[in-house]
Parts: C-alpha cells; structure tokens; sequence
C-alpha cells in the first residue's frame, strides 16, 4: 500500500424525493462523480433523521414518510474540489460539508 495522500471526504445530505432533471438527486450524484473518476462515490439510506427543516423522517412510524440520504465520496482532495462546485450546483441549498483527511488506498483501475 502506498504512503497516505491528502484526501477530502464529501458528504451530502438529501431528502429522498429531491430530483435533478426529472431523476433522484442522489443517482444524478452518483453517476456525476463516478463520471468524474472519482474513488469512491455511495448513496445510503437513512434509517432516521431530520433534514434541514427539521421534518423527521421515521419509516417505522410513519410508513408514507421520506427519508433522509447521505451521498459520500472519498478521493485525493485536488480531484475532490474539482468536482466539488458541479456537485454544489445540483444540490443547491442542501447541507453538505467536507472534510480533510489522509487516504490510504491504491487506486485500481475500472473494471
């Protein structure tokens, strides 16, 4: 394994029926940044939470209720901020935060 790299994890919160061009946010996310060549770049599904109009989101207890969704990607942190203000632009005013690390990975080429 090689020496650590300056990294940036990104993290986006989204709401489940957020849409960008008639699909979900977080697909137009994912494939966004796996076009881009990002490392890492995941969708999760939240199993509660409160998006930023704090509006719960408890699948359980309310069946018809939306949840919330984190997308994340993870690479050296000069890919991550070249992708950053497209990604910026779709989200709009949805919270998102980076954060500074190190990245211990080799990178594989696509299969």
């Amino acid at each position: 394994m090689d020496s650590a790299k300056p990294a940036k994890l990104l993290r986006v919160y989204l709401n489940e029926n957020d849409q960008f061009k008639h699909q979900p946010l977080y697909v137009a996310l994912v494939h966004l940044l796996r076009s881009k060549g990002i490392a890492t770049a995941t969708a999760t599904r939240t199993l509660s939470g409160s998006d930023s109009l704090a509006q719960r989101s408890f699948r359980r207890v309310w069946p018809l209720a939306t949840l919330s969704l984190v997308v994340e990607c993870l690479d050296e942190a000069t890919r991550v901020n070249e992708v950053l203000p497209a990604v910026l632009q779709m989200v709009q005013d949805r919270p998102c935060i980076v954060l500074d690390g190190q990245m211990w990975s080799e990178r594989r080429s696509k299969y």
